[in-house]
C-alpha cells in the first residue's frame, strides 16, 4: 500500500472498480474442458482492464537476469496469457465482480502487469513491476493450449505422462 503507483490500486475505498482473487471459470471452444483460472488482482480502469499479478521472488530486477529469469523458470507467460484469456471470455462476470455493466468492459484493452515483490525487502522500492508483451502472450497462448490439450488427453486415456519409468544413469552439473 506503500507504494507510489501501486499503493492505489491496491487502496479498498473505490471497491466498485477493484476486485482481489477473482475465481472465473468458463467452457473451452477446442477441447470442451472446463478451466478456471483465479486473479490476484483486477481493476477497471475506465479505458482499459488492468490484471495485477502478485510474485514474491527472489529478485525482483528488471531484466532476464533477474526477475525474468524466475518468470521463464515458473512460467509465468503460460499462467498470464491463460488469465488474459479468462478475462476475455468471462467479462460478464468480471463486470458482476467489479459492480459495473457489462458493456463498460466491451472492447476494452486488457493489461497484464506482473507485481514482483523481493523476499528479503519486501519495502516499496523493492517491487518490480512488469508488463506482458504480444510476443510473450502468443507464446504463452501456444504453451497454454499445449498444456490443456495433455491434460484433457490424460485424462480422456486414464494415463498422465511424467518421467521415463526405467532407471536412468544420473547426471551432475
Amino acid at each position: 500500500l506503500r507504494h507510489p503507483a501501486l499503493g492505489p490500486r491496491f487502496d479498498r475505498t473505490d471497491i466498485n472498480r477493484a476486485g482481489n482473487e477473482i475465481t472465473l471459470t468458463w467452457i473451452d471452444s477446442l477441447s470442451g474442458a472446463r478451466l478456471k483460472a483465479r486473479l490476484d488482482a483486477v481493476r477497471f480502469m475506465g479505458d482499459h482492464i488492468w490484471i495485477g499479478d502478485v510474485k514474491t521472488a527472489q529478485d525482483a530486477g528488471p531484466g532476464q537476469d533477474h526477475f525474468g529469469r524466475a518468470a521463464a523458470n515458473f512460467g509465468y507467460i503460460i499462467q498470464a496469457a491463460f488469465y488474459r484469456d479468462a478475462v476475455y471470455f468471462c467479462k460478464s462476470a468480471i463486470a458482476r465482480a467489479l459492480g459495473l455493466d457489462e458493456i463498460n468492459l466491451l472492447g476494452l484493452p486488457i493489461v497484464y502487469e506482473w507485481i514482483a515483490v523481493e523476499k528479503a525487502a519486501p519495502r516499496p522500492e523493492f517491487i518490480g513491476r512488469y508488463l506482458l508483451t504480444e510476443e510473450q502472450e502468443t507464446l504463452g497462448r501456444q504453451l497454454a493450449r499445449k498444456a490443456i490439450d495433455a491434460i484433457v488427453q490424460a485424462q480422456v486415456t486414464g494415463y498422465w505422462p511424467g518421467y521415463d519409468t526405467a532407471a536412468t544413469p544420473l547426471q551432475i552439473p
